[in-house]
């Protein structure tokens, strides 16, 4: 129980790190690709890990887990589309942060609970 504590709240702790780095400054941090690309990963990271926590036995109730694998593809799916926003259209480079924060939000939130 300690080291997975330990786990999550350094998975927190990075995750806010994240998403104050695309804001910060004016969005300053944000609009640099290494650092977009990190927190990218980081997103893309955190949905993979919530797919993969889930059990393998889905006989009890499958739709539920099969809801919540859905919803963690749809967090990473969100990120790969901020990513997609970023190059393409680089005035815009807020929507891809707000949809890059929300990725990391959600994903974090579905792996947490």
């Amino acid at each position: 129980m300690g080291i997975l504590l330990i786990i999550f709240t350094v998975m927190i702790v990075i995750s806010l790190l994240a998403i104050v780095l695309l804001f910060i400054n004016g969005g300053k941090y944000g609009e640099n690709t290494v650092v977009f690309n990190s927190i990218a990963m980081w997103a893309i990271f955190i949905s993979w890990m919530d797919i993969t926590s889930l059990p393998v036995n889905y006989t009890t109730q499958p739709f539920i887990y099969q809801l919540k694998m859905g919803i963690s593809v749809l967090f990473g799916a969100m990120s790969i589309l901020a990513v997609f926003i970023f190059f393409m259209k680089r005035e815009k480079l807020i929507y891809a942060r707000v949809i890059m924060a929300g990725a990391i939000a959600g994903g974090l939130l579905g792996l947490l609970l």
